[in-house]
């Protein structure tokens, strides 16, 4: 991840690597609103799912290797996806379980190494992509509960309530730091 946050410089030292950290919330009242272990567990997968979109979209444009935390290695959703968009991926890649790809794992805080001028981009690619696949789900949700299940006919996507609520949903924050080498001097 340091080194990749290097490559390209024609001057190592003028381009010190920042450890980036982006957080979603609100993950306790999530889990406070929780009524039954489904809802716990929903809740939690959801909030994994976000957070496994947003490390994949990222690692799309800055590289696996810029993610320290959490590790995508053998994560099964990750894998599922690299799979479906990489098939000659298949000799080094393991097919997950279907009831691994149902497992919770990914944080809702993420850790980076990027260099300087790539952190406030990636972070508003992090909030981007959250805010995009939280309205894709939200979309499906009201679509599925109009025609599966015909609830609240006169609730749409673009009602006011309904579209405020998905808005007012997620708050994200993040901050960096430089990874800056200290030396002894004699």
């Amino acid at each position: 991840a340091l080194a990749g946050s290097l490559v390209g410089k024609k001057d190592c030292n003028s381009q010190v690597p920042h450890l980036a950290v982006f957080t979603l919330t609100p993950v306790q009242e999530l889990i406070k609103a929780s009524r039954k272990m489904r809802d716990f567990w929903s809740g939690s997968w959801l909030l994994h799912y976000l957070a496994a979109k947003i490390c994949w979209r990222l690692a799309e444009i800055y590289g696996a290797d810029s993610i320290v935390y959490p590790c995508l290695y053998a994560q099964p959703l990750i894998d599922h996806w690299l799979l479906e968009k990489y098939q000659d991926f298949r000799p080094w890649i393991k097919k997950p379980l279907e009831t691994s790809l149902l497992t919770a794992g990914f944080p809702n805080v993420l850790v980076l190494v990027l260099p300087k001028d790539s952190v406030e981009a990636a972070m508003q690619t992090a909030r981007q992509t959250l805010i995009e696949e939280w309205r894709k789900l939200g979309d499906e949700t009201i679509d599925f509960l109009q025609t599966e299940k015909h609830w609240m006919p006169e609730l749409t996507r673009d009602t006011k309530s309904w579209s405020g609520w998905l808005e007012s949903q997620w708050q994200t924050y993040w901050s960096s730091l430089p990874l800056v080498a200290i030396t002894q001097s004699e």
